[in-house]
């Protein structure tokens, strides 16, 4: 029985990658249409990273067969700027079919320097079922050295 995986991707530099064999269904129980699940941590992000610099938070999440909006997100204060709350402008999200069943469900932050020339993180995140994992990543700006407490993680929304 072939499973299959449709995606809508709806950032630039969001990256979906799909191994082993196939997810489709999610469903926490009274995660409704409309009411979103988070895996997010809130941590002092600084600039420069310590050596290896690396953050993540994990859980299992029951999800019931539909289709869910899967959205990266952080927000932290700022003081260079404000309003000292900020967001990224585009974070990465889509739509996804999933299979109902336990999901492991990770985010994890790193240091992103290496790809790019400019002071970024890396924010990976990744649902697995049976051995399938779909994944979805993005490099975020941290602006001039100094630290900066932030939030952020990735949510769940059913939308059917």
């Amino acid at each position: 029985m072939e499973m299959r995986l449709r995606v809508r991707v709806t950032a630039r530099l969001a990256v979906l990658m799909l191994f082993g064999g196939a997810l489709i269904g999610v469903g926490e129980p009274g995660l409704a249409a409309g009411g979103p699940a988070y895996n997010q941590k809130t941590i002092d992000i600084t600039w420069p990273p310590p050596p290896d610099a690396k953050s993540c938070t994990i859980r299992s999440i029951s999800l019931d067969k539909g289709t869910y909006r899967w959205q990266a997100f952080r927000r932290y204060i700022n003081p260079y700027v404000s309003p000292a709350w900020t967001v990224p402008a585009q974070p990465p999200s889509w739509d996804i079919d999933l299979n109902g069943g336990e999901y492991y469900w990770e985010d994890c932050v790193s240091d992103g320097s290496a790809a790019h020339l400019d002071p970024n993180y890396w924010h990976g995140s990744i649902l697995r079922l049976n051995g399938a994992d779909a994944k979805m990543g993005y490099h975020w700006y941290v602006g001039p050295s100094g630290t900066y407490y932030t939030t952020w993680g990735s949510s769940l929304t059913r939308i059917r």
